[in-house]
């Protein structure tokens, strides 16, 4: 999902904010404002505050992720954000 919707601007040669969510590990590293992904808090985790919208505006800007999306990333984290 990430590849196909938020690499545009988060993937090579693009790093917005210095984030890449290209890799597993990239992604776990995070950007310039520090972790994007914390294992097991989705709420504490800035991806998904992005892509909840939460943090305004929604990424990705021009095509927000859809509810079922947005539900299945938070799961994820949740679940510790396994490879």
């Amino acid at each position: 999902m990430f590849a196909h919707r938020c690499n545009r601007c988060h993937g090579a040669p693009f790093a917005r904010n210095d984030l890449r969510l290209t890799t597993y590990e990239n992604a776990l590293r995070g950007g310039e404002t520090g972790a994007a992904i914390v294992p097991g808090d989705p709420d504490g985790s800035l991806l998904v505050q992005k892509l909840e919208g939460l943090d305004q505006p929604s990424m990705p800007p021009r095509k927000p992720l859809t509810k079922r999306e947005k539900k299945l990333v938070r799961r994820w984290v949740a679940a510790g954000a396994l490879p």
